[in-house]
């Protein structure tokens, strides 16, 4: 890097805030010492899948386009000609799209037709359906939010087990993003001057990622106050109670 001198202007720059006005909102960091942070996108495990789905569309749509609809042939037929003598692709472009064909043939030879059946397209959608499922397994996404159909006469217990992984995957997003949250209201405190900027204990507050019933949510209150947990605590479980209130 080199520096971008500006005349009348100080340097090196003069930060009256005495650190960098950079925060780094970075998931899913390594062990490896980086000297720019570091971390792995969320979905870096799933570009395979995600290249095998576009592949298999791809050949999917090929398919469609040539062998949706019985592809018909004859045979002894005299097609139509240009002038120099060449195939009239036009026009039989036009006989390939009609309802009824109307076959000459001067010669007098017999005239013969028939079809090639059209392509079978349940393998790709099997395929689509495979790479699909393998995708929400690697990536701790419940099955449903891919629409695969299987949650059918599915017990509550086994639902919940299917959403555990996915809401502990979040979960540890948030942990790593709420310390960058946190970083980043003591830098905006810092701006305005305010001494709370030196309160490292303030925490970010994520909303509940399972969704319960209301039914549910309220158990969840009541355990709360026979634990003896406080009463702010208490009210902050009954749902679609603000913080506010």
């Amino acid at each position: 890097f080199e520096p971008r001198e500006v005349p009348g202007e100080d340097w090196p720059l003069r930060n009256p805030l005495g650190v960098v006005p950079l925060v780094e909102l970075a998931v899913n960091r390594t062990l490896k010492p980086s000297p720019f942070g570091g971390g792995v996108s969320q979905f870096a495990g799933q570009l395979n899948e995600q290249r095998k789905i576009n592949t298999t569309v791809m050949n999917l749509l090929v398919t469609l386009e040539n062998q949706a609809f019985r592809q018909r042939w004859a045979t002894g037929w005299d097609y139509p000609l240009n002038e120099d003598g060449t195939p009239n692709l036009s026009a039989i472009q036009a006989n390939s799209a009609s309802r009824t064909w109307v076959l000459n043939n001067e010669s007098g030879e017999p005239v013969t037709v028939g079809e090639f059946s059209q392509a079978d397209f349940r393998p790709f959608l099997d395929v689509l359906n495979f790479w699909t499922r393998t995708m929400s397994f690697s990536s701790s996404t419940p099955p449903d939010a891919f629409l695969l159909g299987e949650l059918v006469n599915v017990a509550d217990g086994a639902v919940a087990r299917l959403y555990t992984s996915h809401i502990s995957e979040v979960q540890s997003l948030a942990d790593s993003l709420g310390e960058g949250h946190e970083e980043l209201m003591r830098l905006a405190l810092k701006i305005e001057n305010n001494p709370k900027a030196n309160d490292m204990s303030s925490s970010v507050r994520w909303a509940e990622f399972e969704r319960r019933s209301a039914t549910e949510q309220m158990g969840v209150a009541k355990d709360l106050k026979e634990l003896g947990a406080p009463l702010q605590a208490v009210f902050s479980a009954v749902p679609d109670t603000t913080q506010q209130e």
